[in-house]
């Protein structure tokens, strides 16, 4: 199996993310009070962080369980995941 199976799905992934994230802190800007504004907009921004390393930690988790994605891309099981 190809990667390039995979373009498809990361290119709605990044058109959806890039339509999300403005919309959430236009409105954050204009629903929240003044003092938590910047707080709120920033909030958006840790989540997202927070999701890479919790992405990062099940693709671990299933290397190590599994054998479904080794070293190689060609080796590993893609279409499992």
């Amino acid at each position: 199996m190809s990667v390039f199976w995979m373009v498809p799905q990361l290119v709605v992934v990044g058109v959806g993310e890039a339509f999300l994230f403005p919309g959430q802190v236009v409105f954050y800007y204009q629903e929240f009070l003044n003092s938590i504004k910047s707080t709120a907009a920033a909030m958006v921004v840790v989540i997202i962080g927070i999701a890479f390393y919790l992405g990062i930690a099940v693709v671990n988790l299933i290397r190590k369980t599994t054998w479904w994605l080794l070293d190689g891309i060609s080796d590993g099981r893609m279409d499992n995941v």
